[in-house]
């Protein structure tokens, strides 16, 4: 007869690799497979984490330019509020400024005042990406 050939030919693992998932498979197996488990759970982990830190971006050029035409006006000297740069203020302290959602002592709101949502995101990106513990402080300049 002739050579007979298998319709669906099943690939051998190697021997380290058996023994692998079997160890890895059973309940209560030894290290010898908690290793590649403990990599898959901090991987998924790390990829579910990594939406909920990022927080929403805007344009750091946008947010400068509306900086200067909504802050500006009243944040210079012998303007009608205090001088304010984005050196005036930490990352932290400013994420706190606009979580707050809240402008000066009366506690305005943000938007529609002093902007849309949006821009009020642009803004909070330039100051956020200058402030004074920022890789890239800024001061914004007349």
């Amino acid at each position: 007869m002739g050579f007979r050939r298998n319709r669906n030919p099943v690939p051998r693992a190697s021997p380290e690799v058996q023994d692998l998932v079997y160890l890895s498979a059973r309940p209560g197996a030894p290290t010898k497979g908690m290793p590649m488990k403990a990599l898959a759970l901090l991987t998924l982990a790390a990829l579910l984490a990594a939406p909920l830190a990022a927080e929403p971006k805007g344009s750091d050029t946008k947010g400068k330019f509306y900086f200067k035409k909504s802050c500006k006006s009243c944040h210079v000297d012998k303007g009608s509020a205090a001088v304010l740069t984005p050196l005036s203020k930490t990352q932290a302290q400013w994420r706190k400024f606009f979580d707050a959602g809240k402008h000066g002592k009366a506690g305005e709101t943000l938007t529609p005042k002093f902007g849309t949502p949006e821009q009020i995101l642009d803004i909070k990106t330039f100051l956020i990406n200058h402030a004074s513990d920022s890789p890239q402080p800024e001061t914004c300049g007349g």
